[in-house]
């Protein structure tokens, strides 16, 4: 009676480190300069300078101007009924989740940075153009003025990214960074190992 007690807490156990390193990840990092200056319609070069006026965490990249709840203005207003992106804001001095709309957007320069999974060949739907430093491999697409896919040919993996996007070109506002999205942070990762040995350690002895 006793081992079963031990087997079955056990899998307990398993079972919720697998639970906590599911629902647990590091966000991606978000700034904002609101306007910004010509720099906005040349990601590559980089801010505009000076500190950003707004900061934010998402778990994705993932907004389109058209397109329901994932729209430009309720992806920035981080409403917790329309939020896919999992968008919170860290600093906002500005009220700009309240007060910034495409129709007044023009010029306002985006950085996204952090670590995050990226599939194979990943696919970047945008319209104004962005800059990408993808594990130290630079993609430069600064110059589109309509709304355009584009395929960086990477091989899948988790990377360390800097991402930056110009919404310079009035509407659509676009930026659809397809299947990316953050990652466990290395404690969850440790969680969900222990879990796995648990589980292994508690077949052999079912075996035995």
């Amino acid at each position: 009676m006793k081992k079963i007690v031990t087997i079955l807490s056990t899998v307990l156990l398993a079972v919720f480190m697998l639970m906590t390193g599911v629902g647990q990840a590091t966000p991606i990092q978000g700034a904002l300069w609101d306007p910004a200056d010509t720099f906005a319609e040349n990601p590559g070069i980089g801010p505009p300078g000076g500190s950003p006026n707004a900061t934010f965490t998402v778990n994705s990249l993932d907004f389109d101007s058209a397109r329901g709840t994932f729209t430009y203005d309720t992806w920035l207003k981080g409403a917790p009924a329309s939020n896919p992106n999992g968008l919170v804001w860290v600093s906002d001095p500005d009220n700009i989740k309240n007060s910034f709309y495409t129709s007044s957007g023009h010029g306002t320069f985006f950085q996204f940075t952090g670590t995050a999974f990226f599939p194979a060949n990943v696919a970047i739907r945008h319209d104004d153009g962005f800059w990408l430093d993808l594990g130290g491999t630079i993609y430069d697409h600064s110059g589109p003025t309509v709304a355009i896919t584009d395929y960086l040919g990477n091989l899948p993996g988790t990377y360390t990214f800097t991402l930056r996007y110009g919404a310079w070109n009035d509407f659509p506002e676009v930026l659809q960074a397809q299947g990316v999205s953050s990652v466990p942070e290395p404690i969850t990762m440790l969680l969900v190992g222990f879990g796995m040995l648990g589980v292994a350690g508690i077949r052999r002895k079912l075996r035995s």
